[in-house]
Protein backbone atom coordinates (compact mmCIF):
# COMPACT_ATOMS: atom_id res chain seq x y z
CA UNK A 1 0.00 0.00 0.00
CA UNK A 2 1.28 3.89 -0.98
CA UNK A 3 1.44 5.16 2.44
CA UNK A 4 2.04 9.19 2.76
CA UNK A 5 0.91 10.12 -0.56
CA UNK A 6 -2.31 12.04 -0.38
CA UNK A 7 -3.11 10.29 2.99
CA UNK A 8 -5.17 11.46 5.93
CA UNK A 9 -6.01 10.07 8.96
CA UNK A 10 -8.78 8.61 10.21
CA UNK A 11 -9.92 10.25 13.85
CA UNK A 12 -13.12 9.85 16.24
CA UNK A 13 -14.19 9.15 19.29
CA UNK A 14 -15.51 6.04 21.07
CA UNK A 15 -18.01 5.53 22.90
CA UNK A 16 -20.42 3.00 24.62
CA UNK A 17 -24.03 2.14 23.69
CA UNK A 18 -25.09 5.14 26.54
CA UNK A 19 -22.47 7.93 25.08
CA UNK A 20 -20.06 7.32 27.76
CA UNK A 21 -16.59 8.08 26.42
CA UNK A 22 -14.23 4.94 26.40
CA UNK A 23 -10.86 5.77 27.35
CA UNK A 24 -7.62 3.15 26.41
CA UNK A 25 -9.95 1.34 24.13
CA UNK A 26 -8.36 -0.42 21.43
CA UNK A 27 -9.42 0.86 18.13
CA UNK A 28 -7.80 -1.31 15.00
CA UNK A 29 -8.48 -0.37 11.47
CA UNK A 30 -8.79 -2.41 8.92
CA UNK A 31 -9.32 -2.25 5.11
CA UNK A 32 -10.99 -5.37 3.38
CA UNK A 33 -8.97 -7.64 0.34
CA UNK A 34 -10.35 -10.71 -1.40
CA UNK A 35 -7.95 -12.69 0.86
CA UNK A 36 -8.95 -11.47 4.15
CA UNK A 37 -8.59 -8.17 6.02
CA UNK A 38 -5.62 -6.37 5.91
CA UNK A 39 -4.72 -4.42 9.33
CA UNK A 40 -3.85 -1.29 8.77
CA UNK A 41 -3.67 0.68 11.84
CA UNK A 42 -3.66 0.13 15.64
CA UNK A 43 -4.23 2.74 18.35
CA UNK A 44 -5.54 3.15 21.70
CA UNK A 45 -8.26 6.16 22.94
CA UNK A 46 -7.02 8.84 25.00
CA UNK A 47 -8.86 10.40 27.92
CA UNK A 48 -11.65 11.80 25.72
CA UNK A 49 -12.17 8.46 23.78
CA UNK A 50 -10.50 10.53 21.15
CA UNK A 51 -8.35 8.14 18.13
CA UNK A 52 -6.29 9.30 15.27
CA UNK A 53 -4.96 6.91 13.22
CA UNK A 54 -1.41 7.34 10.58
CA UNK A 55 -2.22 8.54 7.84
CA UNK A 56 -3.72 6.50 4.97
CA UNK A 57 -4.80 6.92 1.31
CA UNK A 58 -8.07 7.01 0.23
CA UNK A 59 -10.90 4.03 0.43
CA UNK A 60 -12.90 1.55 2.38
CA UNK A 61 -11.91 1.02 6.25
CA UNK A 62 -13.73 -0.97 8.91
CA UNK A 63 -12.93 0.38 12.54
CA UNK A 64 -12.99 -2.13 15.21
CA UNK A 65 -13.13 -2.18 19.15
CA UNK A 66 -12.34 -4.88 21.39
CA UNK A 67 -12.66 -7.16 18.19
CA UNK A 68 -16.22 -5.57 17.18
CA UNK A 69 -16.69 -3.94 13.92
CA UNK A 70 -18.43 -0.48 14.92
CA UNK A 71 -18.14 1.53 11.36
CA UNK A 72 -17.31 0.81 7.94
CA UNK A 73 -15.85 4.39 6.47
CA UNK A 74 -15.51 5.39 2.66
CA UNK A 75 -12.43 7.76 3.49
CA UNK A 76 -11.13 10.35 1.37
CA UNK A 77 -7.54 11.35 2.29
CA UNK A 78 -8.03 14.80 -0.18
CA UNK A 79 -11.51 16.37 0.25
CA UNK A 80 -10.97 18.71 -3.12
CA UNK A 81 -10.19 15.30 -4.72
CA UNK A 82 -13.02 13.34 -6.97
CA UNK A 83 -13.34 9.91 -5.50
CA UNK A 84 -12.20 7.79 -8.73
CA UNK A 85 -12.45 3.77 -8.88
CA UNK A 86 -11.39 1.10 -11.26
CA UNK A 87 -13.54 1.92 -14.70
CA UNK A 88 -15.93 -1.60 -15.25
CA UNK A 89 -15.81 -3.30 -18.65
CA UNK A 90 -19.26 -1.81 -18.93
CA UNK A 91 -18.67 1.45 -19.62
CA UNK A 92 -15.53 1.43 -22.16
CA UNK A 93 -14.86 -0.28 -24.97
CA UNK A 94 -12.53 -2.54 -23.48
CA UNK A 95 -12.08 -4.58 -26.65
CA UNK A 96 -9.90 -1.66 -28.10
CA UNK A 97 -7.92 -2.08 -25.08
CA UNK A 98 -4.30 -4.63 -24.93
CA UNK A 99 -2.44 -4.90 -22.37
CA UNK A 100 1.43 -2.93 -22.10
CA UNK A 101 3.36 -5.57 -22.75
CA UNK A 102 1.79 -6.34 -26.23
CA UNK A 103 1.72 -2.78 -27.27
CA UNK A 104 5.53 -2.52 -26.28
CA UNK A 105 6.42 -6.02 -28.17
CA UNK A 106 4.60 -4.78 -31.26
CA UNK A 107 5.47 -1.19 -31.62
CA UNK A 108 2.31 0.35 -31.13
CA UNK A 109 3.00 2.36 -28.13
CA UNK A 110 0.82 5.13 -29.33
CA UNK A 111 -2.24 3.13 -29.41
CA UNK A 112 -1.84 2.71 -26.01
CA UNK A 113 -5.00 3.87 -23.94
CA UNK A 114 -6.57 3.11 -20.35
CA UNK A 115 -9.44 4.58 -18.14
CA UNK A 116 -10.64 5.12 -14.78
CA UNK A 117 -13.90 5.77 -13.87
CA UNK A 118 -15.18 8.89 -11.85
CA UNK A 119 -18.51 7.73 -11.60
CA UNK A 120 -19.81 5.07 -8.76
CA UNK A 121 -21.15 1.57 -10.72
CA UNK A 122 -24.07 2.52 -8.00
CA UNK A 123 -25.12 5.75 -10.17
CA UNK A 124 -28.24 4.96 -12.14
CA UNK A 125 -27.50 6.93 -15.32
CA UNK A 126 -30.80 6.61 -16.42
CA UNK A 127 -33.02 7.77 -13.83
CA UNK A 128 -30.23 10.72 -12.82
CA UNK A 129 -28.00 10.94 -15.34
CA UNK A 130 -24.11 11.55 -15.16
CA UNK A 131 -22.73 13.62 -12.57
CA UNK A 132 -21.23 16.05 -14.92
CA UNK A 133 -22.48 18.04 -17.70
CA UNK A 134 -21.68 16.55 -21.09
CA UNK A 135 -21.78 17.85 -24.80
CA UNK A 136 -25.21 17.03 -26.36
CA UNK A 137 -24.30 16.29 -29.85
CA UNK A 138 -22.76 13.52 -31.94
CA UNK A 139 -18.91 14.27 -31.18
CA UNK A 140 -17.80 11.77 -33.92
CA UNK A 141 -19.11 14.66 -36.49
CA UNK A 142 -17.39 17.46 -34.84
CA UNK A 143 -14.35 18.58 -36.80
CA UNK A 144 -12.23 19.11 -33.74
CA UNK A 145 -13.10 16.43 -32.08
CA UNK A 146 -12.54 13.65 -34.78
CA UNK A 147 -8.92 12.73 -34.26
CA UNK A 148 -10.07 12.09 -30.96
CA UNK A 149 -13.57 10.15 -31.44
CA UNK A 150 -11.11 7.78 -34.04
CA UNK A 151 -8.74 7.37 -31.50
CA UNK A 152 -11.59 6.21 -28.78
CA UNK A 153 -13.51 4.51 -30.81
CA UNK A 154 -16.71 6.72 -30.24
CA UNK A 155 -19.84 6.39 -32.08
CA UNK A 156 -22.96 8.80 -32.51
CA UNK A 157 -24.11 7.43 -29.59
CA UNK A 158 -20.44 8.41 -26.89
CA UNK A 159 -20.75 11.99 -25.12
CA UNK A 160 -17.68 13.92 -23.75
CA UNK A 161 -18.12 15.92 -20.69
CA UNK A 162 -18.55 20.00 -21.13
CA UNK A 163 -15.70 19.92 -18.20
CA UNK A 164 -12.10 19.20 -18.13
CA UNK A 165 -10.27 17.25 -15.56
CA UNK A 166 -6.77 17.24 -14.37
CA UNK A 167 -5.42 13.52 -13.26
CA UNK A 168 -2.36 12.86 -10.79
CA UNK A 169 -0.40 9.72 -10.30
CA UNK A 170 2.32 8.83 -7.73
CA UNK A 171 4.62 5.66 -9.10
CA UNK A 172 7.48 3.71 -7.78
CA UNK A 173 10.37 4.59 -9.47
CA UNK A 174 10.92 0.50 -9.20
CA UNK A 175 8.95 -1.93 -8.54
CA UNK A 176 10.17 -2.28 -4.71
CA UNK A 177 10.96 1.21 -4.43
CA UNK A 178 9.33 3.94 -1.80
CA UNK A 179 10.73 6.73 -3.70
CA UNK A 180 7.57 7.74 -5.89
CA UNK A 181 7.39 9.83 -9.33
CA UNK A 182 4.57 12.42 -10.25
CA UNK A 183 2.92 11.94 -13.50
CA UNK A 184 0.24 14.67 -14.28
CA UNK A 185 -2.45 14.44 -17.22
CA UNK A 186 -3.91 18.72 -17.59
CA UNK A 187 -7.65 19.35 -18.80
CA UNK A 188 -8.28 15.80 -20.13
CA UNK A 189 -12.78 15.53 -20.50
CA UNK A 190 -14.49 11.97 -19.25
CA UNK A 191 -16.15 10.04 -22.04
CA UNK A 192 -19.50 8.36 -21.88
CA UNK A 193 -19.35 5.71 -24.36
CA UNK A 194 -23.08 5.08 -24.49
CA UNK A 195 -26.31 6.15 -23.41
CA UNK A 196 -26.27 4.24 -19.91
CA UNK A 197 -22.29 3.97 -19.24
CA UNK A 198 -20.66 6.23 -16.78
CA UNK A 199 -18.00 8.63 -17.25
CA UNK A 200 -14.00 7.37 -17.46
CA UNK A 201 -11.85 9.62 -18.07
CA UNK A 202 -8.76 8.31 -20.48
CA UNK A 203 -5.35 7.43 -19.88
CA UNK A 204 -2.71 7.55 -22.70
CA UNK A 205 0.00 8.66 -24.01
CA UNK A 206 -1.51 11.25 -25.99
CA UNK A 207 -2.37 12.95 -23.22
CA UNK A 208 0.87 12.68 -21.40
CA UNK A 209 2.68 15.90 -19.77
CA UNK A 210 5.73 14.98 -18.58
CA UNK A 211 7.57 16.58 -16.03
CA UNK A 212 10.77 17.63 -15.88
CA UNK A 213 13.11 15.51 -18.12
CA UNK A 214 15.69 12.74 -15.70
CA UNK A 215 17.66 12.72 -17.65
CA UNK A 216 19.61 15.47 -20.83
CA UNK A 217 22.86 14.61 -22.62
CA UNK A 218 24.27 16.13 -25.80
CA UNK A 219 25.88 13.36 -28.11
CA UNK A 220 28.37 16.07 -30.10
CA UNK A 221 28.93 12.95 -32.64
CA UNK A 222 27.09 12.05 -35.90
CA UNK A 223 24.43 9.57 -35.31
CA UNK A 224 22.34 7.46 -37.43
CA UNK A 225 18.64 8.48 -38.02
CA UNK A 226 16.02 7.75 -40.23
CA UNK A 227 12.76 8.31 -40.22
CA UNK A 228 10.26 6.13 -41.73
CA UNK A 229 6.51 5.49 -41.25
CA UNK A 230 6.52 8.09 -37.82
CA UNK A 231 9.51 5.57 -36.47
CA UNK A 232 13.28 6.74 -35.98
CA UNK A 233 16.12 4.76 -35.37
CA UNK A 234 19.51 6.29 -33.83
CA UNK A 235 22.50 3.68 -33.52
CA UNK A 236 25.17 5.07 -31.21
CA UNK A 237 29.08 2.99 -32.15
CA UNK A 238 31.48 2.46 -29.49
CA UNK A 239 33.40 5.44 -30.00
CA UNK A 240 30.67 7.74 -28.56
CA UNK A 241 31.31 9.72 -25.35
CA UNK A 242 30.71 8.04 -21.65
CA UNK A 243 28.13 10.38 -21.24
CA UNK A 244 25.92 9.13 -23.96
CA UNK A 245 26.81 5.73 -23.31
CA UNK A 246 25.59 6.44 -19.96
CA UNK A 247 22.36 7.87 -20.98
CA UNK A 248 21.48 5.02 -23.39
CA UNK A 249 22.40 2.33 -21.36
CA UNK A 250 19.77 3.77 -18.60
CA UNK A 251 16.87 3.94 -21.14
CA UNK A 252 13.59 1.83 -20.62
CA UNK A 253 10.84 1.19 -23.14
CA UNK A 254 7.86 3.50 -22.73
CA UNK A 255 10.08 6.55 -22.04
CA UNK A 256 9.18 10.03 -24.06
CA UNK A 257 12.33 11.33 -25.36
CA UNK A 258 12.46 14.50 -26.93
CA UNK A 259 15.59 14.58 -29.37
CA UNK A 260 16.89 18.07 -30.57
CA UNK A 261 18.46 17.72 -33.98
CA UNK A 262 21.26 20.99 -34.74
CA UNK A 263 22.64 20.43 -38.08
CA UNK A 264 26.34 21.59 -37.84
CA UNK A 265 26.69 23.18 -41.25
CA UNK A 266 23.42 25.03 -40.89
CA UNK A 267 22.67 25.48 -37.25
CA UNK A 268 19.11 24.57 -38.09
CA UNK A 269 17.35 22.74 -35.27
CA UNK A 270 14.22 20.44 -35.18
CA UNK A 271 12.90 18.81 -31.68
CA UNK A 272 11.19 15.54 -32.52
CA UNK A 273 9.41 12.92 -30.03
CA UNK A 274 8.95 10.05 -29.49
CA UNK A 275 7.98 6.77 -27.55
CA UNK A 276 10.80 4.47 -26.68
CA UNK A 277 9.82 0.85 -28.19
CA UNK A 278 13.25 -0.52 -28.50
CA UNK A 279 17.02 -0.79 -26.73
CA UNK A 280 19.53 -2.54 -28.11
CA UNK A 281 22.46 -3.29 -26.26
CA UNK A 282 24.37 -5.38 -28.55
CA UNK A 283 28.36 -5.53 -27.65
CA UNK A 284 29.91 -2.33 -29.45
CA UNK A 285 26.47 -0.11 -30.39
CA UNK A 286 23.53 0.64 -29.22
CA UNK A 287 20.22 1.28 -31.19
CA UNK A 288 17.39 2.95 -30.08
CA UNK A 289 13.82 2.75 -32.07
CA UNK A 290 11.36 5.76 -31.53
CA UNK A 291 7.52 6.13 -32.33
CA UNK A 292 6.19 9.27 -33.16
CA UNK A 293 3.97 10.75 -30.50
CA UNK A 294 0.72 11.70 -31.41
CA UNK A 295 0.21 14.60 -29.12
CA UNK A 296 -1.05 17.56 -31.07
CA UNK A 297 0.96 20.21 -28.48
CA UNK A 298 3.78 18.67 -29.19
CA UNK A 299 6.33 20.80 -32.70
CA UNK A 300 7.24 18.16 -34.41
CA UNK A 301 9.36 17.86 -37.93
CA UNK A 302 9.65 15.26 -40.47
CA UNK A 303 12.15 16.86 -41.79
CA UNK A 304 15.44 16.02 -40.49
CA UNK A 305 18.55 18.63 -40.99
CA UNK A 306 21.08 17.02 -43.48
CA UNK A 307 23.52 14.83 -42.16
CA UNK A 308 26.23 16.08 -44.82
CA UNK A 309 28.12 17.45 -42.16
CA UNK A 310 27.06 15.91 -39.10
CA UNK A 311 25.08 17.15 -36.07
CA UNK A 312 24.57 16.78 -32.70
CA UNK A 313 21.71 15.17 -30.63
CA UNK A 314 20.45 16.28 -27.30
CA UNK A 315 18.29 13.76 -25.96
CA UNK A 316 16.09 14.27 -23.22
CA UNK A 317 13.80 11.39 -21.27
CA UNK A 318 11.02 11.81 -19.66
CA UNK A 319 8.84 9.30 -17.71
CA UNK A 320 6.21 7.43 -19.38
CA UNK A 321 3.01 6.61 -17.44
CA UNK A 322 3.71 3.67 -14.76
CA UNK A 323 3.69 0.50 -17.16
CA UNK A 324 1.31 -0.87 -14.02
CA UNK A 325 -1.36 1.40 -15.03
CA UNK A 326 -2.37 -1.37 -17.77
CA UNK A 327 -3.08 -3.12 -14.45
CA UNK A 328 -5.65 -0.77 -12.80
CA UNK A 329 -6.80 -2.42 -9.54
CA UNK A 330 -9.68 -1.58 -6.56
CA UNK A 331 -7.39 0.76 -5.24
CA UNK A 332 -7.14 2.74 -7.96
CA UNK A 333 -8.72 5.82 -5.53
CA UNK A 334 -5.59 5.59 -3.62
CA UNK A 335 -3.44 5.83 -6.88
CA UNK A 336 -5.00 8.08 -8.68
CA UNK A 337 -6.47 11.86 -7.62
CA UNK A 338 -9.31 13.60 -10.25
CA UNK A 339 -9.81 17.29 -9.50
CA UNK A 340 -11.48 19.53 -12.17
CA UNK A 341 -9.68 21.92 -13.81
CA UNK A 342 -10.92 25.32 -12.93
CA UNK A 343 -9.16 27.16 -15.16
CA UNK A 344 -9.81 25.69 -18.45
CA UNK A 345 -13.71 25.55 -17.61
CA UNK A 346 -13.17 29.66 -16.58
CA UNK A 347 -11.33 30.25 -19.97
CA UNK A 348 -12.96 27.84 -22.30
CA UNK A 349 -10.09 26.89 -23.58
CA UNK A 350 -8.92 23.21 -23.75
CA UNK A 351 -5.93 22.22 -22.96
CA UNK A 352 -5.44 19.57 -26.01
CA UNK A 353 -6.08 19.93 -29.35
CA UNK A 354 -7.35 16.36 -30.24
Amino acid sequence: MISNIRSKSIEGHITDSAGNILRNAQVIIQQPAPSGPVVIDTVISDDDGYFKSKPIPSGVYDVYESSVKVSRINHYADPLSIQCFKASGDNYNFLNLNNFSTLASSGSLNTYKSYIQIESDFIDILQYGNTYPIYNVDISLNPQLLSMSAFYGLTAKSRITTTRFDVEYYSPLTINSNVYKRIRWSGMPAIRFNNDTKLVIPLDYKSLVPSLPKQIVEAPMAPTLSSEGGRMQMSEADGSTVAARTFLNKLSVGSVLKLSIKSISSNVSVDWYGILNNVDRTLGAWTISLEKWLSSRITSSTTIPSSSNGYTVTMYEFDGPFQGMSEITEEVGSRFTVTENTSAQNSMVESYNY
